[in-house]
């Protein structure tokens, strides 16, 4: 569960000092989606570009068992790079610096961009 203090937010009096919750599956998706930047497409594709903050994460994170179409991803990074893996095996995304993306197919098929 993440709380966020209310104090600084526009809220009602009567809501103030009390603590915002946000559900667990909200919290996930900010991880999963913000954090490792998993970004599935209509077209079968698997963008992953995920986004790193010195200030308020660790250097080193790892995401596994992301399901897409039939596979299991994992995003490992150790700032300032990150890698993806596919099924446990290396993909051609392997030590890419944060703002780059690394674009999977259903094929299994991935390229850094």
């Amino acid at each position: 569960m993440i709380r966020i203090y209310g104090d600084d937010l526009r809220l009602q009096p009567h809501e103030r000092n009390w603590y915002l919750q946000v559900s667990a599956g909200a919290g996930a998706q900010a991880v999963v989606n913000g954090i490792f930047g998993m970004k599935p497409h209509s077209n079968s594709t698997l963008t992953i570009s995920p986004h790193y903050n010195d200030t308020m994460m660790s250097p080193t994170a790892t995401l596994t068992n992301y399901h897409f179409r039939g596979a299991n991803y994992s995003v490992m990074y150790s700032a300032p790079t990150f890698s993806v893996a596919r099924g446990g095996e290396a993909t051609g995304c392997s030590g890419l610096s944060f703002g780059r993306s690394c674009v999977c197919d259903s094929a299994g098929k991935c390229a850094a961009m």
